[in-house]
């Protein structure tokens, strides 16, 4: 009789494990947060990017030459290449959600773009990224009140109903956001990157070619931003990441902002598809 017993006790643990195969692969999204930030690096970074806008008739390149703090705190330069190296020159210093520029020594402020992706790859803390999905319906506002478990009476086995596994590009990610829902972040499940970003206007970022660099930074060489109603992507392809440090000083200022010769692209062709880009991606 005690055996038959313990017989239907192992029966009722195995399907007890058995109906729960998917929660089991998935860690909490404060641990996948966690580890996402891990790989942002430690400090300053300059990455410097090539740009490319084409259609069926027209190819544009322009360099980009990012320094980045954190996601809060970054500048670009963007700078005309070939024929057109002397025209463009543009320098945006990002503090928060806004953007400055400075023409002719008077800074001008305005917000960054609604899909401004780059910050994406510099979160240095979960909680703010946690609280960036929230802003963009990717996660609730419930989920910001959640901790990483330090022992076991801590640990809630309830799985994340805005987390689940997915397959992009033939590479299995965690994907954050409801199913079916206007916006969404997929996490790689071996490396902790970010693969893929939906914003809740429907414009995409797939990142590809993660690669490790100094202090800890794992990042795509190649990013493709697809925005909507346009039948041509824009691709950035990175040439060259260094470590500047962990503090520049006064870099970040803006009283240190350089002057930019203008804040249009004015003469390029594909002008309206580049300042759009500007305009949202940046």
């Amino acid at each position: 009789m005690g055996c038959l017993v313990q017989i239907k006790r192992m029966r009722f643990i195995l399907l007890l494990f058995a109906s729960f195969p998917v929660f089991a692969a998935i860690p909490k999204g404060t641990t996948i947060l966690n580890k996402l930030t891990d790989n942002s690096g430690l400090g300053i970074y300059r990455i410097e990017q090539e740009v490319l806008f084409q259609n069926e008739k027209d190819r544009v390149t322009l360099k980009e030459i990012w320094w980045v703090e954190n996601e809060n705190t970054l500048k670009l330069q963007i700078l005309g290449l070939k024929e057109f190296k002397d025209k463009i020159k543009i320098t945006y210093l990002y503090q928060g959600k806004n953007k400055l520029i400075n023409l002719s020594g008077s800074r001008k402020v305005v917000p960054t773009g609604a899909d401004f992706s780059e910050k994406f790859f510099h979160f240095r803390k979960s909680e703010n990224l946690a609280f960036q999905l929230s802003q963009m319906g990717i996660l609730n506002s419930t989920y910001l009140q959640k901790k990483i478990a330090k022992n076991i009476k801590d640990f809630d086995p309830t799985p994340d109903p805005l987390l689940r596994l997915a397959r992009h590009s033939g590479v299995v990610s965690y994907v954050f956001g409801p199913v079916g829902g206007a916006s969404g972040l997929w996490v790689e499940q071996d490396q902790f990157v970010i693969r893929k970003i939906r914003f809740q206007d429907g414009a995409e970022v797939l990142a590809s070619e993660v690669t490790p660099f100094a202090k800890g930074l794992i990042h795509p060489k190649q990013k493709i931003m697809k925005l909507m109603g346009s039948n041509f992507p824009v691709s950035a392809s990175v040439q060259s990441v260094s470590w500047r440090g962990e503090k520049v000083q006064n870099f970040f200022s803006s009283t240190s902002l350089e002057n930019s010769s203008s804040a249009s692209f004015e003469g390029l062709p594909l002008q309206s598809t580049i300042e759009e880009f500007y305009s949202r991606f940046r």
